[in-house]
């Protein structure tokens, strides 16, 4: 509140105006810089989002030409099916939930796509507790980490397989992607189980990892969290966690 005026002495008027025109200026400026903070955070899920999407689209394009090549047209529908199901979700706005269940379909499609790019060699499992499908979860949350885990864990040499599930742990959802690859270097487990994920994997750069530890942080701030880990006799597993909320 503004402070009142007493007494009928100019300087003091002149004091007790100017005390209250800096008041009103904070006030002001508290609310653009509010509204700057929320403005950068809304561009910064849209350029993250963005990174996804162009990435995996031109993925497909690669998965297309290579069929075309082989002249497999019934694969090729199959693929556009799957793409068109995909590119319609990651079209979603990245700041309103989704059901659990929505995303695993998403997640579904996307193995079934990644299938066709790599045909019979890998298999993949999706688990999920009754209770937690119609959790809510922002969209494309697990997309980078499974990614990661077909970019990194399926071997032409063996049998990969991938295994996600999502279960429920007191307040909090939990979901868990695991494979039987070679596993994370051991020397690389700590800076991403410490840092943004910005570290080098398997020679490449982890973008995937830091975009979605950068949107899980956007959406669930220090509520999230992420562990990853090597699992025997081989393979990777990565937790991710947040707080448990049904979707309205």
């Amino acid at each position: 509140d503004a402070l009142p005026i007493y007494g009928k002495s100019v300087e003091f008027a002149e004091i007790f105006g100017s005390f209250n025109r800096m008041k009103e200026e904070i006030r002001c400026l508290k609310i653009d810089n509010y509204e700057r903070q929320l403005a950068e955070e809304k561009t910064k899920r849209q350029f993250l989002q963005t990174q996804i999407k162009s990435h995996f689209f031109l993925n497909c394009l690669n998965i297309i030409y290579s069929l075309a090549e082989l002249r497999d047209y019934r694969l090729i529908q199959k693929m556009d099916l799957h793409m068109v199901q995909h590119m319609r979700y990651l079209a979603r706005r990245e700041d309103e939930p989704v059901t659990v269940a929505m995303e695993l379909e998403h997640i579904r499609n996307y193995m079934e796509i990644q299938k066709l790019r790599y045909p019979g060699q890998f298999s993949y499992t999706i688990e999920v507790e009754p209770e937690c499908e119609q959790a809510a979860v922002y969209p494309l949350v697990l997309h980078s980490f499974v990614e990661n885990a077909v970019k990194h864990g399926v071997d032409p040499e063996k049998e990969s397989r991938i295994a996600i599930a999502v279960s429920r742990g007191k307040d909090r959802l939990i979901f868990v992607v695991t494979d039987n690859g070679a596993g994370f270097l051991p020397e690389l487990l700590d800076t991403l189980n410490e840092s943004s994920g910005e570290a080098k994997l398997y020679g490449l750069s982890g973008v995937g990892i830091a975009n979605c530890k950068s949107r899980l942080a956007l959406h669930y701030r220090e509520e999230a969290m992420v562990r990853f880990a090597n699992i025997e006799p081989s393979g990777a597993r990565v937790e991710i966690s947040f707080p448990f909320t049904c979707c309205r």
